[in-house]
């Protein structure tokens, strides 16, 4: 009798950067990077002003180029506009007579990308309870 055993299909990163580097205005602000974010981890990324963590950002989300190395989100080069990943910018200042709950800004992430977002369907608002419901 011969058992076969079926090998688990690999997990595909959520990010990884392999070897990149990224200079800006003829700054190098890092090189030789090697990063792996599994899908479902948390990652914070810190250090002063000036030393790439916004520009990090704009890579995986296909805004800015790297200069050396690869770079790949969901197991693809990131793109700009891609559905697969989210994001909101920071912002240093905000209107403090906007009315926007923190559940609006859920729901943002799930169809911020259409202009004017959609109808807060059953199905939004479930989605919604269930991203806040993930996080606590």
């Amino acid at each position: 009798m011969t058992r076969r055993t079926t090998a688990a299909p690999p997990v595909v990163p959520a990010a990884q950067l392999q070897r990149a580097g990224l200079s800006l205005g003829g700054r190098q602000l890092w090189r030789d990077l090697e990063l792996t974010v599994a899908p479902g981890e948390f990652l914070a990324v810190l250090g002063p002003n000036g030393s790439g963590k916004s520009s990090l950002l704009r890579v995986l989300l296909g805004l800015t180029p790297l200069a050396t190395g690869r770079a790949e989100v969901l197991g693809r080069p990131p793109r700009r506009g891609s559905s697969a990943i989210g994001y909101v910018p920071q912002q240093k200042s905000f209107d403090p007579d906007l009315p926007v709950r923190g559940r609006d800004l859920v729901h943002f992430g799930l169809d911020g990308h259409r202009y004017g977002g959609s109808a807060h369907t059953a199905e939004a608002v479930a989605r919604v309870d269930q991203a806040i419901a993930a996080v606590g």
